[in-house]
């Protein structure tokens, strides 16, 4: 297993922030290719578009979210968050994300202070302009705040992705690591 080095934690930035607010240390990870992702995690995260609609579609369910820590400071908002199934309140990933609220109007503003909608929803449902461009893809040796998180009763390796959410002038919205359970 390779130890996340200072100079390679870029790909675990924000969940970086989140870790060192608690005085904790992160679990072993590495970056990988998308050809060592399997399937299903290939599919979930090997796209162009946000998480929160795609699990929806996969679980054919909608996907709420579950604030675990926040940050605010200015007009950035620093979370670690859970995304689960609201029908089972079923985890189905785990990770931080960094917002810039300068980029959202007021309405759309207050929905991501008050924690409780996921950002994919909200940019949905407010029809905000963006992109998603994902940045690199990991494994992560769960640790017992990821394993916690997702119900995971021994640790195992997880995949995920470090995403950005850009506006239409290229401007970073949102920065996210999002990282799957072992079983979908």
């Amino acid at each position: 297993m390779n130890r996340c080095m200072e100079s390679n934690l870029k790909f675990l930035y924000p969940l970086k922030l989140c870790y060192d607010a608690q005085g904790l240390t992160l679990p072993n990870c590495e970056e990988i290719d998308v050809q060592a992702i399997p399937q299903p995690c290939q599919d979930l995260l090997v796209h162009q578009t946000d998480m929160t609609g795609t699990l929806e579609r996969h679980y054919d369910d909608t996907i709420v979210l579950w604030v675990l820590k926040q940050i605010s400071s200015g007009n950035t908002v620093t979370r670690q968050v859970i995304l689960a199934l609201e029908s089972q309140s079923l985890p189905v990933e785990f990770g931080a994300i960094r917002i810039n609220l300068s980029h959202f109007e007021e309405e759309a503003r207050e929905l991501i202070i008050a924690g409780v909608i996921p950002l994919g929803t909200i940019l949905k449902e407010h029809k905000v302009t963006y992109s998603n461009n994902p940045q690199s893809y990991f494994r992560v040796f769960s640790d017992s705040v990821i394993q916690k998180a997702l119900l995971m009763s021994s640790a195992s390796w997880l995949f995920g992705r470090h995403n950005l959410h850009l506006d239409a002038n290229g401007e970073t919205m949102a920065e996210i690591v999002e990282i799957l359970p072992p079983v979908l």
